[in-house]
């Protein structure tokens, strides 16, 4: 007695479209995160006295560039040759759009759980409107 299970191809379109629906929002909403940073400021000391307003050059280096996800992730990364002329003084966003975009790869990665969330919610909602019709009396 053995038992056949059959799945429908419906449902693993419906499931492949979820998740990759799921990986474009995410990514798309990972945009509005914010960018901060810490400046690598040991060559900024004058003579053992403590400065209390510092101006930086643009040209000094990051040590720490950190961006904080929309979901409540904070990803940390180092300040890779990147300097303080790299990033906006509004918003603290790096210049051009291709710094960015790794930063916002590397967010939706770690924001993966939102992507299988909203892949399946999506799924689900496919698979009821293609089964199930809906009539309003």
């Amino acid at each position: 007695m053995r038992k056949t299970i059959t799945i429908r191809r419906g449902v693993i379109k419906a499931i492949i479209f979820g998740l990759l629906f799921g990986l474009i929002l995410v990514f798309i909403v990972e945009h509005f995160g914010n960018f901060s940073y810490i400046a690598n400021t040991a060559n900024t000391n004058t003579n053992g006295k403590i400065s209390l307003v510092d101006y930086l050059p643009p040209k000094t280096p990051l040590e720490s560039i950190y961006f904080d996800t929309p979901f409540g992730n904070r990803l940390k990364f180092s300040g890779e040759d990147f300097t303080i002329g790299d990033m906006h003084y509004r918003r603290s966003e790096f210049k051009p759009y291709s710094n960015r975009v790794k930063y916002y790869f590397k967010a939706t990665f770690q924001d993966f759980k939102y992507v299988f969330i909203i892949g399946i919610i999506v799924a689900v909602l496919i698979h009821i409107v293609n089964n199930y019709k809906l009539k309003l009396n």
